[in-house]
């Protein structure tokens, strides 16, 4: 009877002991992970992007100075949480004009010991963003840097503005034309991460 009994003690234990030790890695006053310091993925038109813990979940705060970089940064978060989640975030209501505030998923496995957004590795494939018909017409020329999200398959998932090229119209047309790249990975490399940054450059220059 003893040996009839025994696989199943032991599948049983090790079934435990795998619920114990995600317990373990799962730590709520934590959950905001690598985000308590997100300033690598903030727009430049955010001027403020705050991770906290509330109920156990990470809730992120988000205040802009245009509705575009509100876009822009709420793509990004909304791409880090399918990234480092496998999961949407949930838009919570806020009162704030040009605001927003996102609470991640439940037990989303975020660390605070580990880098959330390393450096992308490979050449990047970039595409020629559209130059906005207006910035044409305005005479409009500059140079965009942005800091795009990088997922494992290499694919520009969302893009925020880092540095501006002083006209809105050119760093909105770089933000959107960038999440149509992709990077280009020696097959000897290692697989990259589920996300990674790179920064990325985009000049806009009328012909004279």
């Amino acid at each position: 009877m003893i040996r009839t009994w025994m696989p199943w003690a032991l599948a049983l234990g090790a079934l435990l002991g795998s619920f114990d030790s995600s317990a373990q890695r799962y730590d709520a006053a934590a959950a905001c992970g690598g985000l308590t310091d997100a300033t690598s993925i903030q727009d430049v038109g955010v001027i403020a992007l705050q991770a906290r813990v509330q109920q156990g979940r990470c809730t992120l705060h988000v205040v802009a100075v245009d509705a575009d970089a509100l876009a822009r940064q709420q793509r990004m978060l909304e791409a880090v949480s399918m990234a480092a989640c496998k999961a949407a975030v949930e838009p919570q209501p806020s009162a704030q004009p040009l605001s927003l505030e996102l609470r991640l998923p439940a037990r989303c496995p975020l660390s605070s010991k580990t880098t959330l957004f390393p450096a992308a590795s490979g050449n990047w494939k970039p595409g020629i963003p559209e130059y906005p018909a207006t910035a044409v017409r305005d005479g409009l020329q500059g140079k965009v840097r942005l800091r795009a999200l990088v997922n494992e398959n290499g694919r520009v998932v969302a893009a925020v503005v880092r540095v501006s090229s002083g006209h809105a119209v050119l760093d909105t047309a770089a933000a959107k034309g960038g999440r149509s790249w992709t990077m280009q990975r020696d097959v000897q490399q290692p697989a990259p991460p589920a996300m990674s940054v790179m920064e990325v450059p985009v000049t806009f220059a009328l012909n004279e």
